[in-house]
């Protein structure tokens, strides 16, 4: 169960850097990033696990998949 709310920590901080945390594309994951932090330190004396957690962990691990759409590329104009 540690794996699973320290994985999304791991990528954030290896896919998104610090500086970037601010910015609105990266802000809800840091902000989500810093719920499943504060959820792990809650259930090392509870072991009660919220299964909302669990949902918000596998989004921002998912993080990892997501890539930026490539700009369509120009198409070459000729002149005739």
């Amino acid at each position: 169960m540690l794996s699973v709310f320290l994985l999304p920590v791991i990528t954030l901080a290896r896919y998104v850097p610090a500086r970037e945390w601010i910015r609105p594309y990266a802000a809800p994951a840091a902000a989500l990033t810093a719920a499943v932090v504060l959820c792990l330190i809650d259930c090392i004396p509870n072991a009660h696990v919220t299964p909302i957690f669990i949902v918000a962990a596998g989004g921002i691990t998912g993080l990892r998949v997501f890539h930026e759409p490539e700009p369509a590329p120009e198409e070459a104009v000729s002149e005739s």
